[in-house]
C-alpha cells in the first residue's frame, strides 16, 4: 500500500515563513550578545596589559631611584637621602622612564658591631599614563664604611 502526501507548495511556505524570521532574529541577538562579549573581554584585556607595563616602569622608576641614593652615599658626601636627611626626588624624562619619578628617603637604623652604620633606604617610583598613576615601593638595606663612625 503505497501513501501519497499531499503537496501543498503554497500552504508549506507560509507556515514556514514566520519561523525563518524567528531563527534569524535569534541568531542576530545570539551574535550580537557574543560580540560584545567579546569586546568587553578585549577592553578588560588591554587594561590589564598597560596597568602591568606601567607597574614595570614604576618599579624600574624604584629601582632607578634607589641606584641613584645608594651611589650618591658610597660616592659623595653631601648628596642622596642618607646624608642630607631629606627625602630626594629624581624625575626621568628618558624614553623608557619618560613621565615617571621617584622619592627616595634614607633612616639611621642603628650600627653593627663592626661600627658601621645600618641604613634603610626606602624608594617609591610613580609613572603616570593619561588619569591613571602607578605606584611601586622597594626597600633596600646599606651598610655605611667603617670610617663614617670614626
Amino acid at each position: 500500500m503505497t501513501f501519497l502526501l499531499p503537496m501543498h507548495p503554497k500552504s508549506t511556505m507560509r507556515n514556514q515563513g514566520g519561523s525563518a524570521l524567528v531563527m534569524v532574529l535569534f541568531m542576530i541577538v545570539v551574535l550580537g550578545s557574543l560580540a560584545a562579549f567579546g569586546l568587553r573581554n578585549i577592553e578588560r584585556s588591554s587594561d590589564a596589559i598597560m596597568h602591568e607595563v606601567v607597574g614595570t616602569r614604576a618599579d624600574m622608576a624604584a629601582r632607578s631611584g634607589a641606584q641613584l641614593d645608594i651611589s650618591a652615599l658610597y660616592q659623595t658626601t653631601d648628596k642622596g637621602s642618607c646624608l642630607i636627611g631629606n627625602q630626594q626626588t629624581y624625575t626621568f624624562t628618558g624614553a623608557g622612564l619618560n613621565n615617571c619619578e621617584a622619592k627616595v628617603s634614607c633612616a639611621v637604623i642603628g650600627v653593627n658591631k663592626r661600627e658601621q652604620t645600618v641604613y634603610r633606604l626606602e624608594s617609591e617610583g610613580f609613572c603616570t599614563v593619561g588619569d591613571q598613576k602607578i605606584k611601586r615601593a622597594i626597600e633596600v638595606g646599606l651598610l655605611g664604611d667603617e670610617k663614617d663612625n670614626e
